[in-house]
């Protein structure tokens, strides 16, 4: 399915929220949406050079529908950060329906001469959780506990 090795360039943005971050995103099919949101909320999280995709890590989530496949795909993609300073690149999904998705995630660890760490995001939110398929794609809106 969907690949990317660059960020999109103005394919996701911030949003103004009152107490927390959010972001929005847009995109042709599922999978570049979820790609794209990835991509937004590491760049809440780390500033600096390009995070090259030098690692590959197996990840599985799963949801009632969409958006909550969403916030679970996103929270482990949180994890693996947390976890071992992971930095997301891109993403090939192996699988990815409506309630579950299986993809490779590929980035490197954050490398302190070349990525700063500007905010630590403590949970993916269902507080304002969109994920709606219209005519031309995709949409999404994510809000992030900081």
């Amino acid at each position: 399915m969907a690949e990317r090795e660059e960020q999109p360039a103005a394919r996701f943005w911030q949003i103004e929220h009152t107490a927390d971050v959010a972001i929005a995103a847009a995109a042709p099919d599922l999978a570049s949406l979820f790609d794209r949101c990835a991509a937004g909320m590491f760049s809440l999280i780390v500033e600096g050079g390009a995070v090259a995709p030098r690692e590959e890590l197996r990840v599985e989530a799963a949801g009632e529908d969409e958006a909550e496949l969403l916030v679970d795909f996103l929270r482990e993609l949180l994890w693996l950060h947390a976890e071992q300073e992971f930095l997301y690149a891109a993403v090939r999904f192996e699988e990815l329906g409506a309630r579950r998705a299986v993809a490779v995630v590929r980035g490197e660890r954050a490398d302190p001469a070349r990525h700063a760490v500007v905010r630590e995001i403590k949970a993916v939110t269902y507080h304002g959780l969109e994920v709606v398929r219209a005519d031309e794609g995709w949409t999404a809106r994510v809000v992030f506990d900081v």
